[in-house]
């Protein structure tokens, strides 16, 4: 029995799936457009149902020729560092101005947290060594800072999961809201070293003013717990 894996790539204006060959040979492709919105300059927005609808879409349409499911051995996500905000029920909450719960991605690109960065990058806290010395203002904490400064009625005090983009993809595959090291390490501020372990630094967080991350042991941005259940399961492969 021929067997089959799909490939998921969410960009910044489309989804695209593949149907892949267990020895790589691409069998079809499928790709659908995605929404966008722009409520202020520089401010780029999206919408998680949207994001994942289109995801179903073109999924479905590049297993359509597979006979058997029991033929798909595995599907893989890539996506944005962009910033999903859920509330306690995982439905999405607003990060605009407009107050609109559909527009709940802040985009990669989007520019909103330059005051913010420059005030982390102020502070040459130790965990920016590990980021080259400076964090960019599409990485996630200064747009946390910007949603809790600037929406704090609308997201901030709804707002209960904030995730990358891929991560939210592996949640609504799998139900798990294990986060990706990759990610948190890139784009969060999570420290990973063989000399030191596996930690968040609470005195970056409380320094940058987003203190109730710490007190609620990181449950909004990932937990030690999930961040070391996606490590456990990529250990048994």
């Amino acid at each position: 029995m021929d067997v089959f894996y799909v490939s998921v790539d969410v960009g910044t204006g489309s989804v695209r799936a593949g149907l892949f060959t267990s020895d790589g040979c691409m069998v079809c492709t499928a790709t659908c457009s995605l929404e966008m919105n722009q409520s202020e300059p520089h401010f780029y927005e999206q919408s998680s149902r949207n994001v994942w609808e289109s995801t179903c879409s073109v999924v479905k349409e590049v297993v359509s020729g597979v006979k058997n499911r029991e033929q798909i051995r595995g599907i893989g996500f890539d996506a944005t560092c962009s910033l999903v905000a859920l509330d306690g029920a995982l439905s999405p909450v607003t990060v605009s101005l407009s107050g609109e719960d559909n527009w709940n991605i802040v985009v990669w690109m989007d520019h909103r947290a330059e005051v913010q960065a420059a005030r982390i990058n102020a502070l040459s806290h130790p965990v920016l060594r590990n980021v080259g010395g400076k964090m960019s203002l599409e990485m996630q904490p200064p747009k946390l800072m910007w949603l809790k400064e600037h929406v704090y009625e609308s997201c901030w005090k709804k707002a209960r999961h904030f995730m990358d983009l891929p991560d939210f993809l592996t949640f609504k595959a799998t139900g798990s809201l294990s986060r990706s090291m990759c990610s948190l390490v890139c784009k969060w501020g999570y420290q990973a070293s063989e000399e030191n372990g596996c930690y968040w630094d609470d005195s970056f967080w409380q320094s940058i003013g987003l203190q109730e991350l710490v007190s609620d042991a990181y449950a909004a941005i990932g937990n030690l717990n999930n961040i070391c259940n996606r490590v456990n399961l990529m250990s048994l492969k």
